[in-house]
């Protein structure tokens, strides 16, 4: 026999709540509780230990006089008010419920939810392991992941306020004091230079060879056979649980109690094969060879404090040589550089532009400059 408990009923006639699950009669105002009343159970309502009390319980459903209307114990072949013969006066219903349904007050959105009673899948309790509280233990997850978030949302916040220190300008005037460049052409020359490759390219003349390691293969070099410990099921027991309540009929409840197999765990050492590889060198071979490029040979220069530019002159090998010895022109460079001065503390700047930019820029002039909070010349522009 599951625990008993006493539920409670609420009078339709002066609306009195919470009258004890015995009462046959409401305390308010005399009225019979009445064949349509609804029994429920108050949260955390204690197990009813009275041996009375137990014995009404266990009686069956009151019935209701069709008489009089009032309810009677199932005890009972005569009403208790008017004495007539119980006949077919029609009893109080047994109700089943299952979680998470459960007998609720009649102003309850459970209050007519009921169904039959059935097996519910409850998950099967798991006995404890050496690993089992480390296996279930709460994942930080969440707490990582908000440090994450936080430490971006930071990481925003400080690159937006260097963006606005550095881009964030003001106009200031100054002063062009001096401008500088300097023009440099590079001289290539063809000549016989040694290389090394894994193969030789056309017009390339071999000079020695040898053989390198060129790569590893992965190979597998032979099988471990291990064991381990894995968690497995290993018998099962029964258990009892409470898988319901029975609204009685009465004004009390009983839980029901059901019976469930829960699987036994424990560990057992399981063969598993381990493959070792090593790493074999693969040798290719590695040659050295001579062969004929265009290198670098020389700079020639130009430069000036002036806006007078000009590209340094050169003079190449002789023009007659077509093989090794030749000389050609390589590439260029240049470099613009205009001085600035002005700004809150009167200081110097310097500043590189292009030829064409640098070009227009007049030595004395006053231009308009954008310095931002950190004081740093970041543009010139002419005066309107």
């Amino acid at each position: 026999m599951g625990k008993i408990r006493e539920g409670r009923w609420d009078c339709s006639r002066c609306g009195k709540k919470g009258n004890l699950g015995r009462d046959k009669i409401c305390p308010g105002c005399g009225d019979p509780r009445g064949e349509n009343v609804k029994f429920y159970l108050p949260e955390n309502e204690p197990e009813v230990t009275d041996s009375d009390q137990l014995k009404k319980a266990q009686l069956g459903p009151d019935w209701n006089c069709e008489f009089c209307g009032s309810a009677n114990q199932a005890d009972r072949n005569n009403c208790s008010q008017c004495g007539a013969a119980k006949g077919t006066s029609p009893s109080n219903q047994v109700k089943d419920y299952v979680p998470p349904a459960k007998p609720a007050a009649s102003n309850s959105t459970n209050a007519d939810y009921d169904r039959p009673l059935g097996r519910k899948n409850i998950p099967p309790r798991r006995l404890e392991t050496p690993n089992y509280r480390q296996e279930h233990q709460v994942s930080s997850f969440p707490k990582k992941k908000a440090l994450t978030y936080g430490g971006i949302g930071l990481g925003v916040i400080l690159l937006g306020l260097f963006a606005f220190l550095m881009l964030h300008t003001k106009d200031v005037p100054v002063q062009l004091t001096g401008v500088t460049w300097t023009r440099e052409i590079q001289i290539e020359k063809y000549k016989t230079v040694e290389e090394e490759d894994w193969s030789v390219p056309t017009g390339g003349r071999e000079k020695s060879s040898t053989q390198k390691v060129h790569h590893y293969d992965h190979n597998l070099d032979h099988v471990d056979h291990k064991t381990r410990q894995e968690r497995v099921q290993v018998g099962s027991h029964s258990e009892e649980y409470t898988c319901g309540t029975t609204d009685k009929g009465n004004g009390y409840f009983e839980d029901k109690t059901c019976t469930r197999s829960v699987p036994d765990y424990g560990y057992q050492d399981v063969p598993y094969d381990e493959n070792v590889y090593r790493d074999d060198p693969v040798y290719k071979t590695w040659y050295t060879y001579d062969i004929e490029r265009w290198k670098y040979e020389r700079s020639v220069h130009a430069g000036g404090t002036d806006q007078k530019v000009y590209w340094p002159q050169f003079t190449l090998a002789d023009p007659k040589i077509t093989q090794i010895g030749k000389e050609r022109r390589g590439s260029s460079k240049e470099n613009y550089e205009a001085s600035f001065r002005g700004g809150p503390k009167n200081k110097d700047y310097n500043m590189t532009f292009n030829y064409q930019r640098w070009s227009s820029l007049k030595i004395g002039a006053t231009y308009i400059g954008k310095m931002n909070v950190m004081g740093m010349l970041l543009k010139i522009e002419d005066p309107k």
